[in-house]
C-alpha cells in the first residue's frame, strides 16, 4: 500500500506564537499501512528525506500508524530487517525519536538503547544503523514551538544536536506517553477534521507535545562509548564511505589502526555480524536501488558488475537470499511501476 500521508491541497499556515511566516511542515492526515519495501516510506511521508540501505535478509516491509496536523506529526514506525538510513527531519521541525524494539542500534555513531530519545532538527543530516528489526516512535513538531514548550517545560532548551541524547524519567512515564501517542493517532483515523480544526488541533498539539516532554529528562546524557565499539564504528564507517570501491580486509585494518580479529571481534560485538557480511549488504541493497531506479536500457548484470559482483551466479543467489526475489523480478517490477503511472494527455492533432 502507497497512499500518501501528506497529501492534499496546500492549507494556509495558522497563525501561532512562533513564526507564522514559516510554512507548515505537515498537511492535516492519518493513515496506518503496511509497506512493501522502505522505499514505500518517501511515498506515504514524503515531508522526511530518507535514504535506506538494507542490512540483513528478508523482503524488507515497514509497518507505520501515522497522525498529523499541521504543525505536529506523530507515529509509529517499524521497520525489518534492519537498514542504514540516512536523511533529515521534515523541513522547520524537530523531530523526537524513542526506540521501542530492536538491538545494537546507532544514531550518529553512538549506541542508541531502547528508550532512549534521538534529537534531530531541521537542516542536520541523521545517520542511523539498524542491523535488525526495530520499531520508534516519532514524534515531530514545528521547531519553534517545540523549543519554547521545552522552555516552559523544563527550563531549558533542546539540545542543539544530534543524538541520543535524552531519557526517560521512569518505564511508567513512556508507557503512558506511548498510550498517549496511539490515542492520538486513533482519534485522528477515527475523526480526520480534528486534525484540521486550528482550535482543536492547538490544544492537542500542546497537550501531547508536554506530556512527551514531562516524561523526558531535561538532562542531556551522552552514552558512554566502549573502545570496542568505537573500533567498531569507525570500522563501519569506512566501510558505508567506500562500499563503491574495492575493499580488502587489510584495508579496514589500515584506516581503523587495527588487527583483524580485533576489527572482526569488535564488529561482530556491537553489530551483531562480520565486516565482510556487512559491506555485501550494503553492495546489495545499492544494487537493489539502482534496479529500482534504471530504465528499459539497463541490465541487471551490469548493474551488478557496477558495484563490484563478477561472479553473477552466487550475485543472483545472494540477492534472492536477501531481498527474497530475484534482481530480474526487481527490475521489471519497478519498469511496470513507472510504464503504469498515468502520463498528461499530449496535444490532439487537429480534425
Amino acid at each position: 500500500m502507497t497512499e500518501r500521508l501528506d497529501s492534499g491541497p496546500e492549507c494556509a499556515d495558522r497563525v501561532t506564537a512562533s513564526n507564522p511566516d514559516t510554512p507548515a511542515p505537515f498537511s492535516p492526515a492519518a493513515l496506518t499501512a503496511r509497506l512493501d519495501g522502505f522505499e514505500a516510506l518517501q511515498v506515504v511521508a514524503p515531508s522526511w528525506d530518507q535514504v535506506h540501505l538494507q542490512v540483513g535478509r528478508g523482503s524488507p516491509s515497514v509497518r507505520v500508524a501515522f497522525a498529523q496536523t499541521r504543525e505536529l506529526q506523530v507515529g509509529f514506525v517499524a521497520r525489518a530487517p534492519g537498514a542504514r538510513i540516512r536523511g533529515a527531519p521534515p523541513r522547520g521541525s524537530t523531530a523526537l525519536v524513542v526506540v521501542l524494539a530492536g538491538e545494537r542500534l546507532h544514531l550518529q555513531g553512538i549506541p542508541w538503547r531502547r528508550g532512549t530519545v534521538g534529537v534531530a532538527h531541521d537542516g542536520q543530516e541523521f545517520d542511523v544503523l539498524a542491523p535488525g528489526p526495530h520499531a520508534e516512535l516519532v514524534l515531530a513538531a514545528r521547531r519553534e514551538r517545540l523549543e519554547r514548550i521545552a522552555l516552559e517545560r523544563w527550563g531549558r532548551p533542546l539540545p542543539t544536536r544530534v543524538g541520543p541524547w535524552l531519557h526517560p524519567r521512569d518505564g511508567t512515564s513512556l508507557r503512558a506517553t506511548v498510550r498517549a501517542c496511539a490515542r492520538f493517532i486513533r482519534a485522528g483515523r477515527a475523526n480526520p477534521r480534528v486534525l484540521a480544526d486550528p482550535a482543536r488541533a492547538a490544544r492537542m498539539e500542546d497537550e501531547l507535545v508536554g506530556a512527551f516532554l514531562d516524561a523526558i529528562s531535561p538532562d542531556p546524557v551522552a552514552p558512554p562509548l566502549r573502545p570496542r565499539a568505537d573500533l567498531a564504528r569507525r570500522a563501519e564507517s569506512f566501510l558505508y564511505r567506500s562500499m563503491d570501491q574495492p575493499v580488502r580486509v587489510a584495508d579496514v585494518c589500515a584506516a581503523v589502526g587495527a588487527s583483524p580479529r580485533a576489527v572482526h571481534a569488535a564488529f561482530h560485538d556491537v553489530f551483531g555480524l562480520s565486516p565482510k557480511a556487512y559491506r555485501k549488504s550494503l553492495r546489495l541493497s545499492a544494487v537493489r536501488a539502482e534496479l529500482q531506479r534504471s530504465g528499459a536500457h539497463v541490465t541487471v548484470s551490469e548493474v551488478a558488475v557496477r558495484w563490484g559482483f563478477f561472479q553473477l551466479g552466487y550475485f543472483a543467489v545472494d540477492y534472492r537470499r536477501m531481498f527474497g526475489e530475484r534482481p530480474s523480478e526487481t527490475l521489471r517490477g519497478a519498469l511496470a511501476a513507472r510504464a503504469s503511472v498515468p502520463r498528461p494527455a499530449g496535444p490532439r492533432p487537429a480534425a
